[in-house]
């Protein structure tokens, strides 16, 4: 009965094609003849897309979460010295950096935990003249770097020591979290995904009075890991204290779609 539908609305088409070309003073060119597959396949897919939203059985997204406490502490760190040249400013930079290094490896922080983030060099100008254009009055330059903490409980103890050994010069971007091996934790959140996707699909069967039958397509859309925002520390506390830091709880999610056939 469909495919009888889908024909005749085929031919309706056509018919209206036909005359509004008739309304208009214009040159119709002649499709090639053939035996006919052409309309018969453009109706076959048609009939074919009607069947394929028939048995679209039911789409469901899933979530699952975890939540966990991160092991690994990471900050920003980085040194800005001016000097009138160049050579002044980066020899500047260039050892109070040394220091920090010094102090973060002997805190116990591996060299491979050590990067390098950003060294930028900009002049320094002068805009109060009133005789002429700015004019260039020295240089600054800074030099930054992150250092992974994978003994979270030393974070505080790393951070302190490291500001201290830069002295006036020392700049803190900030600090984050992380987990060390969050792919463990994405295996539990996957799970828990997929069971709350079954069950959405189960509670829609049940309301339209299906069978639900097994999963026909299944993506994922991995949330990863949620880290906490980035904690702002300033020189000025380790001077008598140490600095406070708590890594909080963080989550690691995962979402799935999957397509359920109906029986």
């Amino acid at each position: 009965m469909r495919r009888a539908i889908a024909i005749v609305g085929l031919a309706a088409l056509a018919l209206l094609t036909m005359a509004s070309a008739a309304c208009y003073d214009v040159t119709v060119e002649p499709a090639p003849a053939d035996d006919g597959s052409a309309a018969a396949a453009a109706v076959e897919a048609v009939l074919d897309q009607v069947a394929s939203e028939e048995d679209g059985g039911i789409s469901v997204n899933g979530t699952g979460s975890v939540t966990v406490t991160p092991d690994i502490g990471v900050f920003d760190i980085g040194v800005e010295v001016t000097g009138e040249t160049v050579a002044r400013a980066r020899s500047g930079a260039a050892e109070a950096m040394q220091k920090v290094r010094d102090s973060v490896l002997a805190s116990g922080v591996e060299d491979r935990d050590i990067s390098t983030r950003s060294f930028n060099i900009y002049p320094q100008y002068d805009y109060d003249r009133e005789d002429g254009p700015p004019e260039i009055i020295g240089y600054t330059v800074n030099n930054w770097i992150e250092v992974k903490v994978r003994d979270i409980d030393r974070l505080s103890e790393v951070l302190d020591d490291a500001l201290t050994a830069g002295g006036d010069a020392i700049r803190v971007g900030g600090i984050s979290f992380r987990v060390d091996e969050p792919e463990q934790y994405a295996d539990e959140a996957r799970k828990l995904a997929v069971e709350d996707a079954r069950a959405r699909a189960q509670q829609l069967a049940d309301l339209a009075g299906v069978t639900l039958g097994q999963a026909r397509a299944i993506s994922e859309s991995s949330g990863g890991f949620a880290r906490q925002g980035l904690v702002r520390a300033e020189a000025a506390f380790a001077a008598d204290a140490s600095t406070p830091i708590s890594p909080g709880e963080s989550e690691v999610s995962v979402t799935v779609h999957i397509v359920f056939a109906i029986e």
